[in-house]
């Protein structure tokens, strides 16, 4: 269980735990550089696609989120 010593503002100190082992940042799928906040909602297997995707690399399209290869194949499907 990970504990860290804090501080306020006012001076008042304490330690604040948690569990489980502090969890890295999922990177985005596409550029491999950006924190990725968004996954791709394309239907896939009785789920979703889910990759990570940042916000310059995923394509919103109706409220969805895609990545980039779901974005043609969801055209495709509409044609």
């Amino acid at each position: 269980m990970p504990c860290e010593p804090i501080t306020t503002a006012d001076g008042f100190s304490a330690i604040i735990c948690t569990r489980g082992p502090r969890r890295k940042p999922v990177t985005c799928y596409i550029c491999g550089a950006a924190e990725g906040g968004y996954l791709c909602d394309w239907p896939a297997n009785g789920t979703t696609c889910s990759k990570s995707l940042c916000a310059s690399c995923r394509v919103n399209v109706d409220r969805k989120d895609y990545c980039p290869s779901h974005v043609s194949a969801r055209q495709e499907a509409l044609l």
